[in-house]
């Protein structure tokens, strides 16, 4: 995970460099990860070595993540959390545990599965994403549609509130050189 982290760091600075518009960057945590003692700290001293605000690295957790040892991993995302990073929580709604775990972690952002974005389209059912939505407002958690392939369903979640958007329909995964010129043509849509 330093290795990532820190791959991230370097891309952040890419980008500034460039002068591309600055986005956050999230990077999956694993269980193993949480087995490092000093996790809190290397991911601390990359941001401040390569001078990202450490708002702009988010800490994305699955889910099993948590499962496996809760107690390290509600202290290592507190600490982080406590020192500006944002912390995601990643596939809601793919387990059984993520309500219990809502009361447990220190988290910013609740990505919704895109399996029940999915479901909810394929079915034009949209109440257990609406309400999955409306307890991340109560929280006070930004939300994030996974797998989001149409325009329809990027209308129906922006009527539920949904805050941000992912999926094929905005851009499929790109590779660090197509990032960088996406950002680009973003930047100079914003410039207009």
């Amino acid at each position: 995970v330093v290795y990532v982290f820190e791959e991230t760091c370097r891309q952040i600075t890419r980008n500034r460099e460039q002068g591309l518009p600055m986005v956050p960057i999230s990077v999956n945590v694993s269980r193993l990860d949480f087995d490092l003692p000093n996790l809190v700290d290397l991911i601390s001293e990359l941001a401040d070595r390569y001078d990202i605000p450490h708002s702009m690295l988010h800490v994305e957790l699955t889910e099993t993540a948590y499962s496996e040892n809760p107690g390290r991993v509600i202290d290592a995302l507190q600490e982080l959390q406590d020192r500006g990073f944002l912390i995601e929580l990643d596939d809601f709604g793919s387990g059984y545990s993520s309500l219990a775990s809502l009361n447990d972690l220190a988290l910013n952002v609740m990505k919704l599965d895109m399996g029940i974005i999915r479901q909810a389209a394929r079915m034009n059912d949209y109440r257990i994403v609406a309400a999955a939505i409306k307890m991340a407002q109560f929280l006070g958690l930004t939300t994030v549609a996974e797998g989001v392939e149409t325009a329809k369903e990027t209308e129906r979640l922006k009527q539920l509130g949904c805050n941000l958007i992912q999926g094929y329909y905005f851009s499929k995964p790109l590779n660090r050189e197509e990032f960088e010129k996406y950002l680009a043509r973003q930047g100079d849509s914003n410039d207009a």
